[in-house]
């Protein structure tokens, strides 16, 4: 309402006054959030990596990643259930996952980041005598120590390499826990 040269507030106007100045209050930070986010100036990432990853190049990268912005700390969790996955970076759990692919979800964004070799390690004095490399074919009558097929995409693609259907390759062992595979194919016997 005007009264002469100066504005004054109907009772509306007078109601809505408080909530406006929050509301602009509030654009205000989301735009400087924004800001922040597009100049990486603080915060955090969370990542979900899988643990076979964590050396290198991965953690090179992380590195690499720090020393360009020291500001923003890194949250790193091991990936626990594969399947769900995808679940957690939609739902803005995490922003990113280091894994194997495929990937069971195929609608999320996939950059390759380079190749994992898998290396195959035999017991001492076994006197196995294969080519270098050795061909998947070749590696049909070996005992196999492996992880549990739901814990792993690598045990799903060696599966595949060695013509078995998804969960039909019978390991000798499986080891629940990827790092005790290294002391289980020593052990002879």
């Amino acid at each position: 309402m005007a009264h002469g040269r100066n504005l004054v507030l109907t009772a509306a106007g007078d109601a809505l006054l408080g909530p406006a100045r929050q509301a602009l209050r509030a654009a205000v930070a989301a735009r400087d959030s924004l800001d922040d986010v597009r100049g990486l100036s603080h915060g955090h990432l969370d990542l979900l990596v899988r643990a076979a990853l964590l050396q290198r190049p991965i953690t090179s990268a992380i590195a690499a990643f720090r020393r360009i912005h020291p500001q923003i700390s890194l949250h790193i969790k091991e990936i626990r259930a594969e399947d769900a996955l995808g679940g957690l970076i939609r739902e803005g759990r995490h922003e990113l996952a280091l894994t194997y692919v495929p990937i069971p979800d195929t609608d999320l964004e996939v950059h390759e980041l380079g190749v994992h070799r898998l290396c195959v390690i035999f017991p001492p004095g076994t006197g196995v005598d294969l080519p270098d490399p050795v061909p998947a074919a070749e590696l049909g009558g070996v005992p196999i120590v492996a992880v549990p097929e739901e814990e792993s995409r690598v045990r799903l693609h060696v599966e595949t390499k060695l013509g078995h259907r998804r969960g039909s390759l019978s390991p000798a062992a499986a080891a629940f826990v990827e790092l005790a595979l290294a002391r289980a194919v020593s052990s002879p016997g």
